[in-house]
């Protein structure tokens, strides 16, 4: 199925393997793909995604189940 309206999702643990090949199937259908990453991404110019660095702001003891 082929998207006419651009909508965004979010993909955590982009690098991973499965991360890996689910992002260029995401491209591929018509989304845009904000890529979480704990790694520092050297480039951002794949098209469709744009890379981001999850934020340590909150420690794991403050997240609400």
């Amino acid at each position: 199925m082929e998207r006419t309206q651009k909508s965004t999702v979010g993909v955590l643990g982009a690098t991973s393997l499965v991360g890996a090949g689910l992002l260029p199937l995401l491209v591929e259908n018509g989304w845009q793909v904000a890529a979480f990453s704990r790694r520092p991404i050297s480039t951002n110019s794949q098209k469709g995604i744009r890379w981001l660095e999850p934020s340590a702001d909150i420690g794991s003891d403050e997240i609400p189940y």
